[in-house]
């Protein structure tokens, strides 16, 4: 981005990263990325501030997506095994314990959602309000995985006015 706005009018200050399901676990992971330890292979030295980060339906804890063997246990696939056993690797990727991330949040979960359960993300915001994190939690009642996604729903139109909130 950086390099970007070397040419391009970009205001880096408003950069928000959004992204859905597992894209919403690298967003909040983009947001907390300046947490992670210097002898993480995963540091990065100054990276870019985010105005905020948007989840929708996001993998926000590693560890309980883990336990719960989302998408036939596709976290371990990423992870390379268990969060007991590469508690390291758990803790430079999941943003649950990168908390608190320091920049405003809005999480989008429906609460029928049989991909990604509403749980990870009303228990995820608990964590980052008690860590102080603002955070907006827009729960969908009967919501499932991909109406979030969708821009005829109801659920887009508060997506929207939540990334403009965020972006200002």
């Amino acid at each position: 981005m950086r390099a970007l706005a070397t040419t391009y009018p970009l205001e880096l200050g408003r950069v928000v990263a959004l992204g859905h399901s597992a894209g919403g676990h690298l967003a909040y992971w983009l947001a907390g990325r300046y947490r992670i330890a210097p002898r993480s292979p995963l540091h990065a030295h100054e990276p870019l501030p985010l105005a905020g980060a948007v989840a929708l339906a996001g993998v926000l804890d590693l560890r309980r997506a883990w336990e719960l063997r989302l998408s036939d246990n596709a976290t371990a696939a990423l992870m390379g095994g268990a969060p007991d056993d590469l508690a390291d690797r758990y803790a430079a990727s999941s943003p649950r314990a990168l908390l608190p991330l320091g920049v405003r949040q809005v999480l989008v979960h429906g609460t029928a959602d049989d991909s990604v359960p509403y749980e990870i993300s009303a228990d995820y915001a608990a964590a980052a309000r008690a860590a102080g994190d603002p955070l907006e939690l827009l729960t969908f009642p009967n919501g499932g995985h991909f109406e979030c996604v969708d821009t005829r729903t109801p659920e887009w139109q508060a997506i929207l006015a939540g990334v403009q909130r965020l972006a200002r």
